[in-house]
């Protein structure tokens, strides 16, 4: 018997390199950064004096400063509106920064630059980031409802001032807690 019969060699397939999954990409956490920062500027704060919008204050206003305007002088938070009577022209009133808003915004900025790197410390620094920027704009909320409360203490009880958080403030504050997840995800998944 002849065997000399051919055998058919087969190769070996290499196994088909895994596609990494969307969470392990910078994709996620970079948009979620992008739309947290976005979001700063919209609406964050709508401030009411009994139940009339006077005024809505964005994100980078409070982090930078702003003007409202109020009638007369006054020492008042957000204007002087227990002199309305003592003076019939308006005065710009300018301000400060508050120092939670611009905190977030900063970690904010600072995460974002972190969540285009690939460097396993950057993306845990950008998990870290997302989670400050989210604890400072809730510092920003228990800061604000704190200077509103004792500002209502000294004023008349005919003038009710009252300032709501705009659904804006919400989703920044979300997006940003996302955009900590997803770097943490990134950093968890990378190799």
């Amino acid at each position: 018997m002849d065997n000399s019969q051919t055998e058919t060699s087969t190769m070996p397939v290499p196994p088909r390199p895994e596609t990494p999954s969307v969470l392990a990409t910078k994709i996620p956490a970079t948009t979620s950064f992008v739309i947290a920062l976005v979001v700063f500027l919209m609406p964050f704060l709508d401030i009411r004096c009994n139940e009339m919008s006077l005024k809505k204050i964005n994100g980078v206003e409070l982090a930078t400063g702003y003007q409202i305007d109020s009638p007369g002088k006054s020492n008042s938070l957000f204007g002087g509106l227990e002199n309305k009577e003592t003076s019939s022209f308006s005065k710009k009133e300018k301000k400060e920064s508050n120092i939670y808003a611009l905190a977030a915004l900063l970690i904010g900025v600072a995460g974002l630059a972190l969540s285009l790197l690939n460097v396993k410390t950057a993306m845990a620094a950008a998990s870290a980031t997302g989670a400050l920027a989210a604890v400072a704009l809730i510092g920003l909320m228990v800061d604000i409802n704190r200077q509103v409360s004792s500002q209502q203490a000294e004023q008349s009880k005919d003038v009710v001032i009252s300032v709501n958080f705009t659904v804006w403030f919400y989703l920044s504050v979300l997006a940003f807690l996302a955009a900590a997840y997803f770097s943490f995800q990134r950093m968890r998944q990378s190799k």
